[in-house]
C-alpha cells in the first residue's frame, strides 16, 4: 500500500495492514413493488419503486418492456404481461442499484350462456339452473326478474340475464342471455262422432295463429300426417281412431304441445233430397238443396257432380254456371249439412260427397239426357 502523509512531499512505502472504510450510502436504497396479481380486464397493471433516494429510473420487462419512470403504468394487461420486471435505480453520486418484482396477470375463466329464451306465461317460475349451458357450474344469475336460480316476468316483456362465474384466481367472467315471455296460446285438441265404417273421429284444434305450424303427433309422438299451416281460425287434422294425441305448436316463440284425448261415438250418416222435382218451371231450371246427416264438425264437399249448378247463377237467360268438385256444404245445425245448387228441369242430375273417407252420393232422373 502507498500512502501520501501529510506535509510529506512525496509518497512513503508502507508495511503491514489497514482498514479501508467505504460510505454505505453510496448505492441508493431501491424497493420494488407492483399492484400484481391482477386479472385481465381489471384495470391497469401499475409498477412501482420507493426506496427514496434514487435520481432516475430504467425498467425493463416481458415483451420488450422498457421505462424511465418511477412508477409506469401498463394499460390493458393481458397474461403475456406476466414475468419478471427488473428496475435499476441511480442515485445523485452516479451509483447504481436495483432490484425485480414478479408479476402474475392471470386469463378471465373462459364462461358460456344458455341461448336465448323464448317461454311461455305457463313455464314460469322459469328454474334458470335447468337451462342447458351455463358453463362452468356453480355460477351466478342476476338481472330483471331473477331471484337466485327462479325467474319470472310479465306477458310481452324480454329482459337481459347475466351469468357470472369467478374461478380460484379470484378472476370473474360474465355472458348474458334475454327471456321472452309470450301468453300461452288457449287451444284446445276437438273430435266429432264419426259414420259407420271411418277409422274414427274427425281429429282437429279449435283455434290457429298465422305464420305457426301445427302437428298432429300420437300420444308418443310419431308424427300424424303433415304439419298444418295456422290460418287463424280452427283446423282438421283428419279421421283417426279414438286414443291420446298431441299436437306441436311451432312459432316465432316456444315450441308448445297441446294434448288431449279423442273419443268419439258411431252416428247415422246419410244423403237426401227432399222436394228433389220441381218440373216446368217457366225459366227451365229449379232449385235443389241435397242434405247429409252427419255428426256435427265434419268437413263435407263435392267430390263428383254431373248436372247441377252453382246456385248463385245468373238469371235466364243467362248461362248457368257449373258446379265445382271441392265446393263445401254449409252446417245447417242438427247433425245437417246442405248443398244448395241449380238444375235444369228438363235433365236429371248426380252428385257425390265426401267428408274424405265416407262417400255418400244421389242420383235424380238420368243425368246423361
Amino acid at each position: 500500500m502507498v500512502a501520501n502523509p501529510d506535509g510529506a512531499s512525496c509518497p512513503l512505502g508502507m508495511t503491514g495492514s489497514a482498514v479501508v472504510t467505504g460510505d454505505p450510502d453510496q448505492a441508493p436504497a431501491v424497493a420494488a413493488s407492483s399492484n400484481a396479481p391482477l386479472c385481465m380486464g381489471s384495470g391497469d397493471l401499475l409498477l412501482f419503486e420507493s426506496g427514496g433516494a434514487a435520481t432516475s429510473w430504467t425498467w425493463s420487462g416481458p415483451g420488450g418492456f422498457a421505462s424511465p419512470a418511477q412508477n409506469p403504468a401498463i394499460a390493458g394487461p393481458t397474461p403475456a404481461n406476466s414475468g419478471l420486471y427488473t428496475v435499476v435505480v441511480t442515485g445523485p453520486n452516479g451509483c447504481t442499484n436495483q432490484q425485480s418484482v414478479a408479476v402474475v396477470v392471470h386469463s378471465l375463466p373462459a364462461v358460456t350462456c344458455p341461448s336465448d329464451q323464448n317461454i311461455f306465461d305457463s313455464q314460469l317460475p322459469l328454474d334458470l339452473g335447468a337451462l342447458p349451458g351455463a358453463s362452468p357450474a356453480g355460477g351466478a344469475f342476476s338481472g330483471t326478474g331473477v331471484s337466485g336460480t327462479s325467474y319470472t316476468a310479465g306477458v310481452g316483456t324480454t329482459n337481459t340475464v347475466t351469468y357470472s362465474y369467478t374461478d380460484g384466481n379470484g378472476c370473474t367472467n360474465t355472458c348474458t342471455f334475454d327471456i321472452t315471455v309470450s301468453a300461452a296460446p288457449t287451444v284446445a285438441i276437438t273430435y266429432t262422432d264419426y259414420c259407420a265404417g271411418e277409422p274414427g273421429p274427425l281429429v282437429g284444434l279449435n283455434g290457429s295463429d298465422l305464420g305457426s305450424t301445427y302437428q298432429l303427433q300420437t300420444g308418443g309422438g310419431a308424427n300424424l300426417g303433415a304439419p298444418l299451416a295456422g290460418t287463424g281460425g280452427p283446423l282438421s287434422f283428419g279421421l283417426y281412431p279414438n286414443g291420446a294425441y298431441q299436437v306441436v305448436i311451432t312459432s316465432a316463440g316456444p315450441t308448445q304441445t297441446v294434448t288431449g284425448a279423442v273419443a268419439g261415438t258411431v252416428a247415422p250418416c246419410g244423403i237426401a233430397v227432399p222436394n228433389f222435382c220441381a218440373c216446368n218451371t217457366a225459366d227451365g231450371r229449379a232449385p235443389v238443396t241435397v242434405k247429409i246427416t252427419a255428426p256435427e264438425g265434419q268437413i263435407w264437399t263435392v267430390k263428383a257432380v254431373i248436372g247441377l249448378y252453382d246456385a248463385a247463377s245468373p238469371p235466364a237467360p243467362g248461362a248457368l254456371i257449373p258446379l265445382v268438385t271441392g265446393q263445401a256444404l254449409s252446417y245447417a245445425g242438427g247433425g245437417m249439412y246442405e248443398l244448395l245448387a241449380l238444375r235444369r228441369t228438363d235433365k236429371g242430375y248426380w252428385v257425390q260427397l265426401t267428408n274424405g273417407t265416407t262417400d255418400k252420393d244421389v242420383m235424380v232422373g238420368n243425368a246423361a239426357w
